[in-house]
């Protein structure tokens, strides 16, 4: 697939190389609850991460709020296990 780049988040869903995450808000009550630093678990501003000349994850962004259940999903080899992997610490990124 020319032009198309491995591992984009909330880039063309038609590419097979596409993943998305969705953000499944959970929450004990119905009170609204503000988005502030000190409420998010995962933040991350744009991430790229790289093996040798492949760019694996372009431009990631995230934000995780705390008590939220997030879902990645994409084809096998978009980059989900390896974002996994740098939010985890158990891989260096760029």
């Amino acid at each position: 697939m020319a032009g198309k780049t491995p591992g984009r988040l909330n880039g063309e869903m038609n590419s097979p190389w596409s993943m998305s995450i969705m953000n499944l808000p959970f929450q004990k009550d119905r009170l609204f609850m503000p988005d502030t630093p000190e409420k998010r678990a995962v933040e991350i501003t744009g991430l790229h991460k790289w093996y040798g000349a492949f760019h694996v994850l372009k431009d990631i962004s995230l934000t995780v709020r705390q008590g939220s259940r997030i879902v990645i999903c994409g084809p096998s080899g978009s980059g989900k296990s390896t974002l996994i992997r740098c939010i985890n610490g158990l891989e260096g990124y760029q």
